[in-house]
C-alpha cells in the first residue's frame, strides 16, 4: 500500500506490478490509490490501467466508471482504459459493461480512442468462447465493424479492417 504511494515512480511501478500479481485480495484497499494515480499520470497510466483490471471485477467496474466519467477532452487517459478493458474476464457479468462502455466509445471524438475500442472488442471477441458472450458473437460485431470501414480516420477504417479480417473466412 504504501510503495504505491512512494516518491520515486519506480517503486510506484514496482508496486502496481505486485498489486496486479495479488489480485482481488487487495482489491478494496488499493483501487482507490490506483485510480487516483491513472488520473494523475504519475506512472505509466497503461501500467496502472492494467493494474487495476487485473485486480478483478471491481477493477473492471472501477475502470468503466472512470470512462464514463471522464471528460473527452482527456483522451490520453480514456485511451488507456480503453485498452486496458480488453484484459477484462470475458466470463463475468461485469462484460456486458466493458462492451457497452466499449461500443460508445467508440463514437468518440478522438480518433485514438475510437481505434482502442475497436481494438478491445476484437480482442475481447477472441477470448469469448463460441457459445460465450451475444455481443462478442459475430453476428453483432461484424455491423459495427463494418460501419466503422466509413470513419473519417485512415487509422480506425484500417484498424476496422484488420478487426474484419481477424474473423476468418
Amino acid at each position: 500500500m504504501l510503495a504505491l504511494k512512494d516518491s520515486y515512480w519506480k517503486v510506484r511501478a514496482a508496486a502496481c506490478t505486485a498489486v496486479a500479481q495479488i489480485g482481488p485480495a487487495v482489491a478494496e484497499q488499493t483501487l482507490p490509490i490506483l485510480a487516483r494515480l491513472l488520473r494523475e499520470g504519475n506512472v505509466n497510466r497503461q501500467t496502472v490501467a492494467e493494474t487495476i483490471i487485473k485486480v478483478g471485477d471491481l477493477g473492471e467496474q472501477c475502470l468503466v466508471q472512470l470512462l464514463k466519467s471522464e471528460p473527452e477532452n482527456n483522451h490520453k487517459l480514456r485511451e488507456c482504459v480503453i485498452r486496458a478493458l480488453a484484459l477484462a474476464d470475458v466470463n463475468t457479468p461485469n462484460v456486458d459493461f466493458v462492451i457497452e462502455v466499449l461500443f460508445t466509445s467508440s463514437k468518440d471524438k478522438h480518433a485514438h480512442v475510437r481505434k482502442a475500442s475497436l481494438l478491445s472488442l476484437d480482442i475481447l471477441h477472441k477470448k469469448a468462447t463460441s457459445d460465450g458472450v451475444t455481443y462478442l458473437k459475430p453476428r453483432h460485431l461484424m455491423p459495427f465493424f463494418y460501419r466503422s470501414l466509413a470513419d473519417k480516420d485512415k487509422e480506425v477504417r484500417q484498424c476496422a479492417l484488420l478487426c474484419i479480417q481477424n474473423f476468418g473466412p
